[in-house]
């Protein structure tokens, strides 16, 4: 006589074969943990990095600003000018063979550091910025260009190897141009030849009426 099994061995036995057991997902690997912390390190440097080598670009650029051009000009700009304003005054200044540049003031004060134009350092410690040209002759030009934007005040500068307050730079503006002094200076050596020549002559002529009327008393 067969033995009956069990109605509960049964039912499992037919879910497992019909329903079976669904497997559980894989789990993801864990993250490198050293390697994401390696990687914000290095993002975190590349950071520090760009505003300091931006600050080495702009501190040699002023450096070479100071060394290339005959006349740096600082001044202070009113915060009130407009974008249209300084368009027009850059433009204006281009013509006239002059650049305008808006500079950073700690780093301007250490570019000045150990060169002979430390003394201007005072002079960066609001909205500041500079006119520079090769040729000092074109601050003629500049004070003319400043007279027509009045939130532009100049207040000091070098021109050659001098170091200029505002009086002294206004002073050097009046000086007339080189041309003029070239001028001016042929002008009086004509004149002082004219003027050589002619009492050379006068004393020749003297001389000769003299001698002719020495010769007629004799005779």
């Amino acid at each position: 006589m067969s033995s009956l099994v069990p109605a509960r061995i049964v039912r499992k036995a037919t879910i497992r074969k019909y329903f079976p057991k669904a497997r559980k997902p894989s789990r993801p690997p864990k993250p490198d943990v050293t390697c994401a912390i390696n990687k914000r390190a290095k993002q975190a440097q590349n950071v520090q990095r760009e505003p300091k080598l931006r600050k080495q670009i702009i501190f040699k650029e002023i450096r070479e600003i100071l060394d290339v051009n005959k006349m740096v000009t600082a001044f202070h700009y009113n915060d009130g000018i407009t974008s249209a304003e300084w368009e027009e005054l850059r433009y204006i200044l281009r013509q006239k063979g002059i650049t305008m540049k808006i500079v950073p003031n700690k780093l301007t004060q250490k570019s000045l550091e150990d060169t002979p134009y430390v003394n201007m350092q005072p002079l960066f410690v609001s909205s500041t910025g500079i006119f520079y040209s090769q040729e000092p002759s074109t601050v003629t030009d500049m004070i003319k260009i400043l007279s027509k934007f009045p939130k532009i005040e100049i207040l000091g500068g070098k021109f050659e190897n001098r170091l200029l307050a505002k009086s002294g730079i206004l002073d050097y503006a009046q000086l007339p141009s080189i041309d003029v002094l070239r001028s001016q200076f042929c002008q009086l050596l004509i004149q002082t030849a004219s003027r050589t020549s002619s009492l050379l002559g006068g004393n020749q002529a003297r001389l000769s009426s003299l001698l002719t009327q020495h010769l007629k008393e004799k005779s």
